[in-house]
Formats: structure tokens, C-alpha cells, sequence
């Protein structure tokens, strides 16, 4: 579009039409006083004119040529994106309201576009009001959180968007159970315009044994019919809620409160479980919602009561529920109720699976269903596995190169494993190791001997990141042959080693030892090394970051063995090594069989030192 440019006024015409123009005085103060009316008169006309002028040169501006209506689309995102970024915060910046003080012309836009004022959180009532009634009857998106110290404050707010049910596009509301409860009552009957409801219960922990059956969630809507996304966190529910049944759900969420703590050492009865419901209703609501269904997240919401989950099985139910379109299904709660859901459906190949298992039964099963499931698909490169305080965690990635733990499309965690659970575990995970190229072993539990099976299937693997100090056992576990290799009559050949095409072994906080027990740990990294080049498979790179008791004379002696040897350069001794001993040098007095670093000629120091420097592939890492 050509903004035609405007006829430019002569110079003399200005000067004329601004000079000064002589006063002449009556002496009276009538004619004094209606002389300062018309200069402040003139004043006026001159400043308008000006104003006008400088309106003018802004529509002259690249963004000052953009239609109104672009302009407010500009304006929107703008607030859209804060209101979005800031969703999990009490308090919301209103920064985006400087676009309305920019000039006179983004001013008008902004007021006149109604969705700009749509985007709330729970503001002072004045400012509230204000922001509704310039919403006009656009949809609104509500974001309320009544922590303790702004209930009393932000509670006449909350009482005001009551009033604007209707116009609910979506609700995210984090506050006490009862205020959730008394909100969601005054929904009306229709609430065809509400997308997405959040409804986060502000008590942590909550007694359910006294607590009279979980009514529905908004007890005069029934069904929200353009309803997409739903979420329930610590909320009294029931599968019977017309709420599940919303034809267009395409996200569930429903993360059940926990029960109250009670010791188990004491004689006290266990808690009783909230009633949510029998098993069947679970199904039929997941059967009605399976084809359009994208994201499923169950914690602690699996109904509990065995008879009734005994007897739904596929063979009784019509089919395994299908679920076409299901990308992410996350599963928290017992292992057994778990296991009798994932019996009951069938769910893609390419779904990212999280499951969370808690107490003590049924692990297996469930390893045994998220093994199935992994092994049906794209088989897992990388796993990282991860065992502290006796819970046991696998993180699996169909590439080499594993992202964030977030990221991870296959997840198993399950607590409370002792560490023959543990080594059961794994051999019931076997099928996950069957095409590994790298494994991460992370936790001070996971030197388990367990991982002895689990390198027997795994004839792939490349890459052994260990991040705690294996145990001596462990290393000595990987440099015994099997029976095959030590039969009369056999050499030893690749398939006589565990993990014959290890390229890579990365150790993270490696105790190197102590002289006082003759370097023990040393020692039995140092034969393992050995032990792979003796079989012609020898290591090719070992990395050591933030090791202990580690020397460079040690580190030179493991570069005489491996190719490439990738140290941190840290050299790190506990104190009362260092009142003793010095952390770079060995006693051979103190030490029998162990080599004498110490030279008495200075010269042949040095060039013992000079030698450690360009030992075979040894290297100090960027």
C-alpha cells in the first residue's frame, strides 16, 4: 500500500503563521486578561497542530504502515507469550501493557482489541474489573494461584471470575480443596467455550479415610463438550464423573492424593485408600476417549480393589482398548495395578512410556510388560541406569547419544529394591540390553552382581560409562573369561571376553586405592586392561574424571596398556595420605613388588618424567 506523502508547507508560511503578533495594551485589566486568553488560546491550536504533525511522521515509520488489525495480532501474541511463560507463577509482570503508551495510534488499537485483555491472573479487584471489561465478551484464559499469604487478598478476585463462567476458555487454579470445590460449583450448566481445566489442590497431604465420597467436579455442567485438556492434581475424584466422558479429550491428567503417612513399625491399621472408582469404570472411560487420546497420565489413580480388577481381563473386557494417537503414557502407583492396566490396553509403538512403580510386589511383572514393550519397537542404544537408596531407575534412548533424562522416551523407575530384587531385576530386563551400544551405570547400589548376565547379552556394546567407583569385584567380574576360554586346549579369542567390542570405558570418581592396600582397585583395572589385549580386544579409549588418589605416574602406567587415555589432570588425596606419603610418588620400601618411581640420580628423574609425558596415547583432555 502507497501512503501518499503530504504537501510540504513553504518556510515562509510558517514563520508568518508563528510570528509574534503585537499586543496592544487598553491599561485596563479586562483587556489584560482577555489578551492572555487568546495567546493561551493560540498556544492550543499550535500544540494540536504539532501533535497532529508528529501523527503524521509516525504512519510514515515501517510498523506505522501494518493495518490495524495486523497491529492487534501483534499485540496479542505479545501478551499471549507472557501469559504462557509464567503459568506455575503467583505473580504475573504486565510489562506488555507498555505497548498501549507508545503513541496515541498502538493506544487506540490495544483498547479496541478485546483479546489483548483476556489473559488474567488474579490482580488487585480494581484492576480485575478493569481488565474484564475491556475483554468485552472475548474468551478468557485464567491463571489463579491463592498461596497462604495472598488467599485473604486475591480471594474477592477469584469471587469476581465466578461471575464469568461462561467465558472460560481456560482455567489453571492452585488453591485449598475447599475453595476449588466452592468455585467449581457455580459452574452453569453450559460451559461449551472451556479448553483446558487445571485444578491443583493446595493440601500436600490429605486424610482420605475421613473424607465423605468425591462428588463431581462441576456439579451442574456435567460434560464440558469442547473440552481438550484436563488435569487433576491431589483431588478427590471418581472414574463415574461425566467430567472423563468429554467427547473431545485429547490430554488427561489425574495424579491422585496421597494418603496420610502412617509408620509402619507402629500397630496402627494402614490407611484407607480413597474409593475412585471400580476398575470397569476405569475402562470404559479410557475405551470412550482411547481415539483421540494423545497424552495419559495416571498416578495413584488406578483403582485399588483386587476382586473387581481380577475380573476385568482382556478375555472378559471386548478387546485391549486401542489407543491410535496415544504419544506419551506416564504410570505412577503400585506395580501390580499398573501391570493389570497394561494388560488391558494396547498402546503404539512409537509411545514415549513412564513408568513409576511403588511398594514392594509385582516389580517383575511390570519390568517384564515395559521390557515387551521396548523389544516390540525401536530397540534402545543407550540406557542409562540409576540405583540410590535401594530404588532402582532405566532411562532408554533409541539413539547412542542420549538427551536430557526428561527427554528419555522409555522410563521404568521402581523403589524400594534390595539388591537381590535389584539382580533380579535386571535379568528380567534382559531383552532391554539386547542391541545396546552404550550403558551408563550411575548410583552407589548399582555394582551389583547382577550386571554379570546382563554382559553376557550384550555382544554390542561400545560405550561403559560407569559414574560411581566400580568395586573391585565388579572389575574383576569383567576380566574373567568364561568356562569356554579356560578349557584345556583353547586360546582365548574374542568371544571368550565379556563385551567383546567395548571401545570406550568411561569412569567417573575411580578410587585409584591407597599404597597401605597395595593399590588394590588400581591394580584391578589395570589386569582388566591387560587381561582385554592378551584376547585381542583391547580398550581403545578409557576417560577418568574427578578421580581419587589418582597419580600421574598411575595414569602413565594404564597409557602403557590403552591406546588413548583421557585424564582430567585432578589430583585428589584424603588428608592423611598426604601427612604420609607423597600423592605422585610410591615407597617401594613399604610397598613389596610394587615399582620404585623414586630415582636417586636427578637426571634419570627426568627423563623418567619426560617418558611419562609421551607415554602411548596419553593425554591431557580439553
Amino acid at each position: 500500500m502507497t501512503v501518499p506523502r503530504p504537501a510540504r508547507t513553504p518556510p515562509g508560511v510558517i514563520a508568518e503563521t508563528f510570528a509574534m503578533k503585537p499586543i496592544i495594551y487598553a491599561g485596563t485589566t479586562h483587556s489584560i486578561s482577555g489578551a492572555r486568553h487568546a495567546v493561551q488560546d493560540d498556544i492550543e491550536v499550535y500544540t494540536r497542530a504539532i501533535m497532529d504533525l508528529k501523527k503524521q511522521l509516525n504512519t510514515l515509520t515501517p510498523i506505522g504502515i501494518l493495518p490495524p488489525e495486523l497491529l492487534s495480532e501483534v499485540f496479542v501474541c505479545i501478551a499471549a507469550d507472557a501469559y504462557f511463560s509464567n503459568l506455575t507463577a503467583s505473580r504475573c509482570r504486565l510489562d506488555w501493557i507498555a505497548l498501549a503508551h507508545v503513541c496515541h495510534h498502538w493506544r487506540a488499537v490495544a483498547l479496541n482489541t478485546s483479546r489483548l485483555w483476556s489473559y488474567l491472573r488474579l490482580f488487585k479487584k480494581e484492576l480485575l474489573s478493569e481488565f474484564l471489561a475491556r475483554s468485552k465478551t472475548s474468551p478468557l484464559y485464567v491463571s489463579a494461584a491463592l498461596e497462604n499469604r495472598m488467599f485473604y487478598t486475591r480471594k474477592g478476585s477469584l469471587d469476581i471470575v465466578a461471575q464469568h463462567w461462561r467465558r472460560l476458555r481456560q482455567l489453571r487454579l492452585h488453591a485449598p480443596l475447599r475453595t476449588i470445590q466452592e468455585f467449581c460449583g457455580n459452574a452453569p450448566a453450559n460451559v461449551d467455550a472451556l479448553d483446558e481445566l487445571i485444578l491443583i489442590s493446595a493440601n500436600t497431604s490429605h486424610d482420605h479415610s475421613q473424607t465423605s465420597p468425591a462428588r463431581p467436579i462441576l456439579v451442574y455442567a456435567g460434560r464440558a463438550s469442547r473440552l481438550r485438556h484436563l488435569e487433576l492434581h491431589r483431588m478427590p475424584f471418581h472414574w463415574s464423573d461425566p467430567l472423563f466422558s468429554s467427547p473431545s479429550l485429547i490430554s488427561l491428567t489425574v495424579a491422585g492424593a496421597p494418603a496420610s503417612r502412617t509408620l509402619i513399625l507402629t500397630d496402627e491399621p494402614p490407611p484407607r485408600r480413597p474409593d475412585v472408582g471400580s476398575f470397569t469404570q476405569l475402562l470404559t472411560v479410557l475405551d470412550g476417549i482411547s481415539p483421540r487420546l494423545r497424552y495419559l497420565h495416571l498416578g495413584s489413580a488406578i483403582p485399588h480393589d483386587r476382586a473387581s480388577t481380577a475380573a476385568v481381563s482382556p478375555t472378559s473386557f471386548k478387546v485391549p482398548i486401542v489407543f491410535p494417537s496415544l504419544e506419551t503414557l506416564r504410570l505412577v502407583g503400585p506395580a501390580p495395578e499398573m501391570t493389570d492396566l497394561l494388560d488391558c490396553i494396547s498402546i503404539p509403538l512409537t509411545t514415549k512410556i513412564s513408568f513409576i512403580g511403588e511398594g514392594f510386589d509385582g516389580f517383575d511383572k511390570l519390568l517384564h510388560q515395559f521390557s515387551m514393550h521396548v523389544s516390540r519397537g525401536s530397540p534402545p542404544l543407550c540406557i542409562r541406569t540409576m540405583a540410590y537408596t535401594s530404588s532402582f531407575t532405566i532411562y532408554g534412548w533409541t539413539d547412542s547419544h542420549p538427551s536430557p533424562q526428561g527427554d528419555a522416551p522409555f522410563q521404568l523407575a521402581l523403589g524400594r529394591l534390595s539388591t537381590g530384587t535389584m539382580t533380579l531385576s535386571l535379568e528380567h530386563a534382559g531383552a532391554l540390553f539386547t542391541h545396546l551400544q552404550r550403558l551408563d551405570i550411575s548410583g552407589y547400589e548399582a555394582m551389583t552382581p547382577g550386571w554379570t548376565d546382563v554382559f553376557r547379552r550384550v555382544p554390542n556394546l561400545r560405550e561403559l560409562h560407569i559414574d560411581e567407583p566400580p568395586s573391585e569385584d565388579f572389575l574383576l567380574t569383567l576380566a574373567t573369561a568364561p568356562e569356554s576360554a579356560r578349557e584345556p586346549g583353547r586360546g582365548g579369542t574374542p568371544a571368550s571376553v565379556l563385551l567383546p567390542h567395548l571401545c570406550v570405558l568411561a569412569l567417573v570418581r575411580f578410587d585409584f586405592g591407597k599404597r597401605r592396600d597395595r593399590f588394590r582397585a588400581f591394580n584391578a583395572l589395570l589386569d582388566w586392561a591387560i587381561f582385554r589385549c592378551n584376547h585381542g580386544v583391547p580398550i581403545e579409549q578409557l576417560r577418568l574424571d574427578r578421580c581419587v588418589h589418582a597419580t600421574k605416574a598411575l595414569v602413565g602406567r594404564l597409557g602403557e596398556v590403552v591406546v588413548n587415555v583421557r585424564w582430567d589432570w585432578s589430583e585428589t588425596d584424603s588428608e592423611e595420605d598426604s601427612e604420609d606419603e607423597d600423592s605422585n610418588t610410591w615407597n617401594s620400601e613399604s610397598s613389596e613388588g610394587e615399582p620404585d618411581y623414586d630415582d636417586e640420580d636427578e637426571d634419570e628423574d627426568d627423563e623418567s618424567r619426560d617418558q611419562e609425558d609421551n607415554v602411548g596415547g596419553y593425554n591431557q583432555s580439553s
